[in-house]
């Protein structure tokens, strides 16, 4: 439904009112719901962001009973698949996660080449995964665990939830472990995409080589800027737009390179987070972290140009410094982007004989472009 727009335009997210005064035909469900409001916030937000709102699709198909599924059943066991027919599945023995996980990850892996050979990247490839794994998750169901699973810590639930939840069961089985199998397996493929090869790539030499445009090291906070929901905050708030802003030009301006330390600390924390920073960098060159890296990031700690508590962050200058980078982007202003650090930064590099990268923000770097 299309529904007003404080600018003028048409939009197709509905406004409050109109998703409040929904009703199903069965007058069962109404848009007053909190879980609706939720899902609202979130198509604005994804719309602020200049993200798509996507539909999600679950195909299922029944399973076959009486002669065609005996044939069916008949197929799988001569292929060694479990044979699921009706009537056979009293037959069919105790099936255990433990044995059925690596076919799992096995028929994500099979088809994650083929998802991105057709333009599915980012997250979508973390949701196209979830089709191998449950359709290789419904051969061989039910299931069973053969280890007991640690039981999740107390939380608080709602009321709803807590109604509806079921007996805890340290042996079942869900469909969500299949889902938790496939992000494990597209993050793991990610990951050696990234590094394999061009983690070992000589860079050559930056701006004063024969390369035109400026080497540029993007430090993992600007990447957190990147894909972060919007922020409350105004500081911050401005920060993120301003890093949206440079982001869409960058790949045109410069040779954006980040490290493999990079990639490990975009791959913590939330999930959905870590799959959003790890999409916007799969087309970024991966610099290999070495010993002279570390070497260097420890005399910089040394000599007092940072914290022993922020050796990752005298680890990111030192890579930046051994790869011939001109500019260090980043907006860690406590340890990398303010004067005092800069200028002992540049000091102990030169003493080791590397040049070391102008250390800036986003927004400084594009008003040193201006100038």
């Amino acid at each position: 439904k299309r529904g007003g727009d404080p600018s003028g335009r048409a939009s197709t997210v509905p406004t409050f009112a109109e998703v409040s005064a929904k009703v199903d035909q069965g007058g069962q469900w109404r848009g007053r719901t909190r879980e609706t409001r939720r899902r609202t916030l979130a198509r604005y937000a994804a719309r602020l962001m200049g993200r798509p709102v996507d539909q999600i699709f679950l195909v299922c198909r029944p399973r076959q009973t009486g002669e065609a599924g005996a044939k069916g059943a008949a197929e799988a066991v001569r292929e060694g698949r479990p044979a699921y027919g009706d009537d056979t599945r009293d037959q069919t023995p105790t099936v255990y996660w433990e044995e059925v996980e690596p076919a799992v990850a096995r028929a994500v892996r099979t088809r994650v080449t083929e998802f991105q050979d057709a333009g599915i990247s980012g997250v979508d490839l973390y949701l196209a995964s979830f089709g191998p794994a449950l359709e290789e998750l419904s051969r061989h169901w039910p299931l069973r665990r053969g280890a007991p699973r640690q039981r999740p810590e107390e939380r608080r639930r709602r009321g709803q939830a807590v109604l509806f939840e079921e007996p805890w069961d340290p042996y079942a089985v869900t469909p969500e472990d299949a889902l938790d199998a496939a992000r494990r397996e597209v993050k793991r493929w990610r990951l050696g995409q990234l590094t394999h090869v061009r983690a070992d790539e000589d860079l050559g030499p930056g701006v004063g080589g024969n390369q035109v445009k400026p080497r540029v090291y993007v430090e993992t906070s600007v990447v957190s800027y990147l894909t972060a929901w919007p922020s409350r905050d105004v500081v911050t708030l401005g920060n993120q737009v301003a890093t949206r802003e440079w982001w869409r030009e960058a790949a045109n301006r410069f040779e954006l390179v980040v490290s493999s330390l990079v990639i490990e600390e975009s791959s913590v924390g939330d999930p959905e987070a870590a799959r959003a920073r790890l999409a916007a960098l799969e087309s970024v060159r991966v610099i290999r972290v070495g010993d002279d890296a570390v070497a260097l990031g420890r005399v910089l700690v040394d000599a007092h140009a940072f914290p022993a508590e922020a050796g990752a962050d005298a680890v990111h200058a030192a890579i930046a410094a051994l790869n011939g980078v001109d500019y260090l982007v980043t907006w860690n202003m406590r340890h990398l982007a303010n004067p005092v650090a800069a200028a002992r930064i540049e000091q102990v590099c030169r003493d080791a004989g590397h040049e070391p990268p102008v250390i800036c923000t986003p927004s400084q770097l594009k008003e040193m472009e201006r100038e």
